[in-house]
């Protein structure tokens, strides 16, 4: 059994008061710094790829001399005005379809799993002529522990898994040809009629050779595994009420996912396809775009508008935007603030990290419409996150529109200008490109009519200021950029990036 720590939830009887924090901390546990900090901008100048334009780090941060920050501003307890209710197509479609919308916006979607314990059992398979070299214990006691540990941190202790890992392989009746599925059918024909009824197979077949073995009493969610570097299927995975109700001899399961070896390539894990594609289970909605799927994707295309810095992207960063988990409960409305046109007033605003119980800001919202706006978040690295040679502790800013759902990128991070593409290397040797688009202390951007400012970087938090642009600074070219639908193919471009959007 794994157990799950209580101490991966912070009490807030134990933390400092929001002015004591402001006030900052003691020299020695202020953010570390580095020989190549500079007053202005560090322009990356070594190409590492000129098919994508993308361009080698020369120092972990980009830190540069910023004015002091402005005063404390009063915050507004009214977080109404940030609801952003859902206007997309799509859940106007599918609100009374079998398997629930994912959402981005407001009211909550009344038919997401709730919050509450969960039992889980991680059960091993293989076949007759595929097997593994090790023993199961050995590599998924640890993903279990990260994946449970995941729901304790970021939803605050209110969805906590009892994760059992059966300890042995479990031998399937039938040989792996029978299993045969390709990534094609996973991902471009998922509900076609021979991608569901192979889905129905493995289902009946697995929960059939294992219930002589596990006991399937309460169990909640199933996580079948298959032997590590198997290549006989990319996914077979339950979405209720869509698919089937599979019965044991315990009772139904219903929900449940089965990884292909796609999980298992290096710079992947197994804990982080559980927790993203469950995710889902709470209405969650993927970030990147679906339209690229697989076969689809062009060589030098960005899945993406965020790519690497969601847990429902790319799993650099694995963190949940402060968004959603306010879309969830997870973070308390005590936590979130709402700026508007009408309410606003300069000044600065403590974000701490949004991974910490505390109760600290963790996401200020500074709405620009009906329908968008911009979310200002803090991010501190910690074990979920798959750091490379650029920092990813600093600040986040994110556009969010409720005009665009689910797989087609709700969310764009903004950066300032002059950043650039990365090139990350991973631990199995593969490369990925994603935007540079942390904002370190001292840097800025002007948007829509505001300046955003980090003015100073403590441990685990950033304070932040908050100002209206003098329409005499304002110059003809944004000065942030973006990855957006409309230039997110990448080949042949050899110029900055630039941003699309305009407010």
């Amino acid at each position: 059994m794994v157990e799950t720590s209580e101490s991966a939830i912070e009490s807030s009887e134990d933390v400092e008061t929001e002015a004591e924090v402001t006030d900052g901390l003691p020299e020695a546990e202020q953010v570390e710094t580095y020989p190549c900090d500079t007053s202005e901008q560090d322009l990356l100048t070594t190409v590492a790829d000129k098919s994508w334009n993308s361009f080698i780090v020369d120092c972990p941060v980009d830190t540069q001399t910023s004015a002091p920050a402005l005063p404390k501003m009063l915050l507004s307890s009214n977080l109404e005005p940030c609801q952003l209710v859902e206007v997309n197509d799509d859940r106007k479609r599918y609100d009374n379809a079998p398997i629930p919308t994912l959402t981005v916006g407001y009211p909550r979607q009344e038919r997401r799993l709730p919050n509450a314990n969960y039992k889980v059992i991680v059960i091993p398979v293989d076949w007759p002529d595929l097997k593994d070299a090790i023993a199961p214990e050995d590599f998924l006691v640890e993903e279990a522990k990260m994946y449970s540990d995941w729901y304790l941190t970021y939803s605050r202790g209110k969805v906590r898994l009892d994760v059992e890992v059966y300890p042995e392989w479990i031998e399937l009746p039938v040989e792996s040809d029978m299993f045969s599925q390709s990534e094609f059918e996973q991902n471009a024909n998922q509900w076609g009629e021979s991608n569901v009824a192979k889905l129905n197979y493995w289902w009946t077949t697995a929960l059939e050779a294992a219930d002589p073995f596990v006991d399937f009493t309460d169990v909640d969610m199933v996580m079948f595994v298959a032997p590590r570097h198997q290549e006989v299927f990319a996914e077979f995975n339950l979405w209720p009420d869509g698919t089937k109700t599979f019965q044991t001899d315990e009772g139904p399961i219903k929900r449940g996912f089965t990884s292909g070896e796609f999980h298992f390539r290096a710079e992947n894990s197994l804990w982080y396809f559980w927790v993203h594609e469950t995710l889902h289970y709470f209405s969650i909605p993927d970030l990147y775009w679906v339209d690229l799927n697989s076969f689809r994707a062009q060589p030098q295309t960005l899945p993406a508008p965020n790519y690497g810095y969601d847990v429902m992207t790319f799993n650099q960063m694995s963190r949940l935007s402060s968004w959603f988990m306010w879309l969830l409960e997870w973070t308390e409305d005590y936590e979130m603030a709402c700026l508007t046109e009408d309410t606003f007033s300069e000044g600065s605003i403590e974000i701490a990290s949004e991974s910490i119980n505390d109760e600290r800001t963790k996401g200020v919202m500074l709405k620009l419409s009906d329908h968008e706006l911009l979310m200002i978040e803090s991010h501190r690295e910690s074990k979920f996150d798959f750091p490379d040679v650029r920092s990813l502790n600093g600040v986040l800013i994110q556009y969010l529109n409720t005009e665009i759902p689910h797989g087609q990128g709700a969310m764009t991070l903004i950066a300032p200008k002059g950043r650039t593409l990365l090139e990350i290397h991973q631990q199995g040797g593969n490369r990925q490109t994603v935007i540079d688009g942390v904002l370190y202390e001292g840097n800025s951007i002007d948007i829509a009519g505001y300046r955003i400012t980090v003015s100073e970087s403590l441990v685990d938090s950033d304070i932040v200021s908050f100002s209206r642009v003098d329409a005499d600074s304002l110059t003809d070219e944004p000065n942030y950029v973006c990855i957006s639908r409309e230039n997110r193919e990448r080949t042949g471009i050899d110029g900055p990036l630039g941003c699309p959007l305009n407010f």
